[in-house]
């Protein structure tokens, strides 16, 4: 069963994976999507990938390979991963179901807490119909496809 937290992106070519598993850290890596160190002795999710004739290594902490494996069914463009989280967040207003949530590592569900938090502290909801308000430079707009709220900036 497909969870309606799943997040679609647009993925227009694939690589072709050559190798990909769990491993133990021998040494300290950077993991590609969140950036944070995998510490040694820590176990990673590493893929071995050739795009365009070019081969390359991505190293995946355990939370985001989890955050992943729960909301990514669809495919993810590597390296993209949270901005991509980020807007689902944004756009289901950080409805999202409690067992996603439990799917995920401790620090990927306090990661995941924190997003939800933000979502509602910080964004402004249309008066009509309580979806998001998109700004851009020159409105500001529902994101509800069929609302007609629009405000032009001056």
């Amino acid at each position: 069963m497909e969870c309606s937290c799943t997040v679609y992106t647009e993925v227009g070519d694939y690589c072709e994976l050559l190798s990909s598993g769990f491993v133990k850290a021998r040494k300290e890596h950077k993991c590609y999507e969140c950036c944070g160190t995998i510490k040694v002795s820590e176990e990673y999710f590493k893929e071995a990938t050739v795009y365009d004739r070019q081969f390359t290594e991505y190293k995946t902490c355990e939370h985001c390979y989890a955050l992943r494996q729960v909301f990514f069914s669809d495919g993810w463009c590597y390296g993209q991963l949270w901005e991509a989280f980020k807007g689902m967040v944004r756009e289901c207003q950080g409805d999202i179901s409690v067992p996603c949530i439990l799917d995920l590592t401790k620090v990927g569900r306090d990661k995941v807490l924190d997003l939800i938090e933000q979502t509602w502290e910080n964004d402004e909801y249309c008066p009509k119909c309580e979806h998001l308000i998109v700004t851009t430079w020159s409105s500001t707009k529902c994101s509800n496809k069929n609302c007609d709220y629009v405000e032009p900036c001056l």
